[in-house]
């Protein structure tokens, strides 16, 4: 075994040096792509008088939000939601005073804390209900009540009269076959 292939253990799995050498290179990728796509924070401001944190993003628009909806952020002082500080290239907003860190894409998705943060919100009003899926009954019987038609034999006296039709060669031919 070569030296660059030699053997590393990671927990319960086993990969050569290649292995791992490539997995990282495919990860890098993928990684690289994704910044492309996924909108970024450039800036993020706090603006007092309207008590909204506003991220402008790398593609030029901005996104702003009321900081009393944001877990943490609700029971911060001005300066502790004005000390703002973005991260991993733009992906997360680090507020470092109060501990509290948001993904930029989590924010724009409307998502301002845990769930039991948002379900509290909804609850008093501050944000509206989440869209809810729309049941749809199937007018099919469930399977349990399906019936499904016997096979019957088909008489012998019919059997006799049932030919095998062969294509010919020239539609076989035809057809690309």
């Amino acid at each position: 075994m070569a030296k660059s292939d030699r053997v590393v253990r990671m927990g319960k799995f086993t990969y050569t040096r290649s292995e791992l050498d490539q997995m990282f290179e495919e990860a890098d990728r993928r990684g690289r792509e994704r910044l492309e796509r996924e909108p970024l924070a450039v800036k993020v401001e706090y603006d007092t008088a309207s008590r909204q944190i506003a991220i402008t993003l790398n593609n030029g628009s901005r996104y702003s939000f009321p900081a009393d909806i944001a877990q943490g952020l609700a029971t911060a002082t001005d300066k502790q939601r004005a000390k703002v500080n973005i991260l991993g290239m733009g992906t997360l907003l680090e507020w470092p005073k109060i501990d509290m860190h948001f993904t930029t894409l989590g924010l724009l998705e409307g998502r301002f804390g845990t769930r039991r943060w948002m379900d509290e919100l909804r609850r008093n009003g501050k944000l509206p209900p989440p869209p809810s899926a729309k049941v749809v009954k199937s007018k099919r019987k469930p399977a349990a009540k399906r019936t499904v038609p016997a096979v019957r034999k088909m008489p012998a006296s019919k059997k006799s009269a049932v030919k095998s039709v062969r294509p010919s060669a020239s539609r076989v031919a035809a057809a690309g076959h």
